[in-house]
C-alpha cells in the first residue's frame, strides 16, 4: 500500500500519465541516450522514458556519451549542461561537427537556465532545451517533436 502510494505521489509530482499502448510499441523501436552526472536526474528521466516504451543507454559525461553514440545506435540525446571530464557543450560541438552523428537529434536538459547557457546550447546546434525539473509530458512531447522533425529531414533528403 505504502508502495503504491508512493509511486502515485511520483507521478502526480512529476506529470506521469498514461502511454497507449500502440505508442509505446513505436517508441520501443527508439534508442534515446541520456547523459548526466547526476544519478538522480538519469534515473528519473530513465523511468519516464521507460515507461513510455524508449530504449535508454546511459553516460554519466560527455566523453563516455560520446562513447556510447559511437558503439550503439542512438535515435536522440538529453544531455545536462555542465558535468565532468567533458560538459554537454562541448560534446554537443563534437557531434555535431562529426558527419555520421551530426543528424542525431540533441535536447539539452538542464537546471543551469542563464541566458548565457541558453544561447551556448543553441549555438551548439542543440534542437531544443528543457529545464529541470522535467515533466513527464513536456518531455516526452519534446522528444516526440524532435524525431518528427528529424525524420522529415531525412525523407527530404
Amino acid at each position: 500500500m505504502i508502495a503504491k502510494q508512493g509511486r502515485n505521489m511520483f507521478n502526480k509530482i512529476f506529470g506521469f500519465t498514461g502511454i497507449s499502448k500502440r505508442e509505446k510499441e513505436a517508441n520501443s523501436l527508439l534508442n534515446i541516450l541520456v547523459v548526466d552526472d547526476s544519478e538522480i536526474d538519469r534515473t528519473l528521466i530513465g523511468y519516464i522514458l521507460k515507461k513510455a516504451g524508449y530504449n535508454v543507454f546511459y553516460a554519466i559525461d560527455g566523453k563516455s556519451g560520446l562513447d556510447a553514440v559511437k558503439s550503439n545506435h542512438i535515435d536522440l540525446i538529453l544531455l545536462d549542461c555542465q558535468m565532468p571530464l567533458m560538459g554537454g557543450v562541448e560534446m554537443c560541438r563534437i557531434l555535431k561537427s562529426d558527419e555520421h552523428l551530426k543528424g542525431i537529434p540533441v535536447i539539452f536538459v538542464t537546471g543551469i537556465d542563464t541566458p548565457v547557457n541558453v544561447i551556448n546550447c543553441f549555438e551548439a546546434s542543440a534542437e531544443n532545451f528543457i529545464i529541470k525539473p522535467v515533466n513527464q509530458r513536456a518531455i516526452l512531447k519534446h522528444i516526440k517533436s524532435a524525431i518528427a522533425v528529424n525524420q522529415t529531414a531525412k525523407e527530404n533528403k
